[in-house]
């Protein structure tokens, strides 16, 4: 007997079966992770219209029998589009990887509504006048404290002694935070970061969902915080995640375009 749901959802990723099947992966709002089937959803647009389309947050209804790895989508309603998102290909590439952390810290059916409240934030912060390049770090940061997995950054991780002016510090990915000058000898491979990057990443942790579009980030710090980043979540999940990848090629394309004109 299959049990009749609905709930609030963004869609993550979606993927071709068949001739006229999608799979779905949705983050949704009382179920966590969840994976669906969409029978006959490439032929038929009217019945989905738009809100199979990735990112889009829709109001989901959702049959689930028993046993069975696949939910089956009998409808979505959009809810939100997003459609600036859409316009540009690097909010398009900051959105996927958005929803492409989320898949790889995130188990199917343990919900967590903060998490889904911080994607269909960020999701809508991005359709701003904002950097998204300050964005991709902020979620970030803010999706492993949610998940568990948030790096120290408070005070370091051998002598426990806290942020101090005048100290050197270093990110070491293995011992998960940041080590003072008197502690780090190198037997790590760290990445050497300042005081001013610790304390940015430290802010985008605990403020408002709403003031984050008032933190701005220098050259500098952005690039720092971009690699702790970046060599934090490889070190977790143990790949390179897609959209990161491809994020990091436009910037470099862009930033030599800047250069040559």
């Amino acid at each position: 007997m299959r049990e009749h749901r609905k709930t609030e959802a963004v869609v993550m990723q979606r993927l071709n079966y068949g001739e006229s099947d999608l799979i779905i992966t949705f983050y949704t709002k009382d179920y966590g992770k969840l994976r669906g089937i969409a029978k006959g959803a490439k032929r038929s647009r009217k019945r989905f219209a738009n809100a199979l389309d990735n990112f889009c947050r829709s109001l989901l209804y959702f049959s689930r029998k028993m046993g069975e790895d696949l939910v089956i989508v009998e409808n979505c309603d959009v809810i939100q589009h997003f459609e600036k998102l859409r316009i540009s290909v690097v909010k398009t590439t900051v959105a996927a990887y958005f929803t492409e952390l989320v898949d790889a810290f995130t188990p199917e059916g343990k919900p967590q509504r903060t998490i889904y409240s911080e994607l269909c934030g960020f999701l809508s912060l991005l359709e701003e006048n904002i950097p998204p390049s300050n964005l991709s770090l902020f979620f970030g940061t803010r999706l492993l404290k949610l998940t568990g997995f948030q790096p120290v950054l408070d005070h370091c991780t051998q002598c426990k002694l806290p942020l101090s002016k005048g100290v050197r510090y270093t990110f070491a990915k293995e011992g998960g935070g940041i080590v003072c000058d008197r502690c780090y000898f190198g037997e790590q491979m760290g990445l050497p970061v300042s005081l001013g990057t610790i304390k940015t990443l430290n802010l985008a942790m605990r403020v408002p969902l709403t003031k984050l579009r008032h933190i701005q980030l220098s050259q500098e710090i952005a690039e720092e915080a971009k690699n702790v980043l970046k060599s934090f979540i490889f070190h977790l999940t143990g790949k390179e995640l897609k959209s990161l990848k491809v994020l990091e090629q436009i910037h470099s394309w862009e930033h030599t375009r800047q250069i040559n004109h």
